[in-house]
């Protein structure tokens, strides 16, 4: 019910000390589940629902996923509505940099830019809340060695706005210019 129930479904079945003590099988919590949710607006009600009764935002999946990755990795977005979430899951202690090596997920931010089947312009709601955070790395090394910053100047032709926030963003934020990176 969980990742493909309507609101009303859920929370007919829906007890509050799920939020904290419900796994799935696979050792996904609720959080996790709601958040995989087919409905971008079911997700996030559902999402909030559970965050107020206590969830885990900090919580990883079995394979080290966040609630992040988790929501980022959807097929469907209603970027204006998600960005919010995003942004109380990494208040909520989901960590924006971290890596998941498993299926090559890498960093929530890596996991968000690697949909193509999106253009560039419509994650820029999601872009705000990366580029708002204080404790955003870009430089560190994720997937096979290369940091992010160095696999989203390959991907120029797709994702420009978001190289040009990176780069603003390390030499505004961090203090280091992007040709050091």
């Amino acid at each position: 019910m969980a990742r493909s129930g309507s609101v009303d479904d859920f929370l007919a079945l829906y007890e509050p000390s799920m939020a904290t003590g419900w796994t799935d099988s696979s050792g996904r919590s609720l959080l996790h589940c709601v958040l995989a949710n087919k409905d971008p607006a079911a997700r996030v009600a559902l999402a909030n629902r559970v965050l107020d009764d206590g969830a885990d935002a900090s919580a990883l999946t079995e394979e080290g996923r966040t609630a992040a990755h988790v929501l980022l990795a959807q097929k469907r977005h209603d970027p204006p509505a998600e960005a919010p979430l995003l942004e109380r899951l990494f208040d909520g202690g989901a960590d924006v940099n971290h890596v998941v090596k498993a299926e090559q997920a890498g960093t929530p931010l890596y996991a968000l830019a690697e949909q193509f089947q999106f253009p560039d312009e419509f994650f820029a709601p999601y872009y705000d809340v990366f580029f708002a955070r204080p404790d955003l790395d870009l430089t560190k090394g994720t997937l096979h060695g290369q940091c992010d910053m160095w696999i989203f100047r390959g991907w120029w032709d797709r994702r420009s706005d978001l190289v040009r926030r990176a780069e603003d963003y390390l030499m505004t934020v961090v203090g280091i210019h992007p040709r050091d990176v």
